[in-house]
């Protein structure tokens, strides 16, 4: 027992020191403004130093997927970072491959812009967009299954190829954060989507949509 507590106490400790040093940077290092070349300078983007990869592409509407809301626990936000990257950290080695590894692959959310940086992003995810809209309908196919249908306000058009998906923005305790659903609307029905969404159970994103009713608000980056 008194062992337990003693792992549990270090554990404890280390979870502080972890969340001090993130509060002591913020407040004391000042990287001023630093700047994001983006696939050879076809986009520069000019930010402050200090916040992640993932949230300052983010801001400048360049949605790369991230399933888990940028908590570097899903492994999607993955892009290539040639320079200004800094080493790779022990919370991204899980998910990347030594040859990923080699070629310059990192987790954009455990990234943090501390000097000028060069990406290569691929060209279908700088076409990704933020779209705005309405739940038109829900539809219980199962149990678990619910069908939801979206009508597009803003924009008011999306062209999606089957196989593809959206993510969609949902509340969480932490602040939003996206989960990923692929399209089931034809690619025809430009101005609606379509998703079929398994509940999981304490799933966030299974959870918001299985409750969203006709008439509500929805956010979700698509192509």
């Amino acid at each position: 027992m008194i062992y337990l507590l003693s792992i549990l106490a270090f554990v404890v400790l280390l979870v502080g020191l972890a969340a001090l040093l993130t509060v002591a940077e913020k407040l004391l290092v000042n990287y001023g403004v630093c700047t994001i070349d983006i696939n050879a300078s076809e986009r520069v983007i000019e930010v402050e130093g200090g916040q992640t990869l993932l949230s300052e592409l983010y801001a400048n509407e360049i949605f790369i997927p991230s399933a888990c809301g940028g908590q570097g626990s899903c492994g999607h936000c993955k892009i290539t970072v040639p320079d200004g990257g800094g080493p790779v950290l022990p919370t991204e080695t899980p998910y990347l491959t030594r040859t990923e590894v080699r070629s310059g692959v990192r987790l954009a959310c455990q990234v943090k812009v501390r000097q000028d940086i060069l990406l290569r992003i691929p060209e279908e995810l700088l076409d990704v967009k933020l779209f705005s809209a309405t739940v038109q309908s829900t539809l219980d196919l199962t149990h678990d299954i619910k069908e939801l249908r979206f009508d597009l306000v803003e924009p008011a058009e999306i062209g999606h190829r089957p196989g593809q998906y959206v993510q969609v923005q949902a509340p969480s305790p932490d602040g939003p954060v996206f989960r990923a659903y692929s399209i089931s609307s034809p690619g025809y029905e430009s101005t609606r989507v379509e998703l079929n969404v398994r509940i999981v159970p304490n799933g966030i994103g299974s959870t918001y949509l299985h409750n969203v009713q006709p008439g509500d608000p929805i956010v979700f980056t698509g192509p």
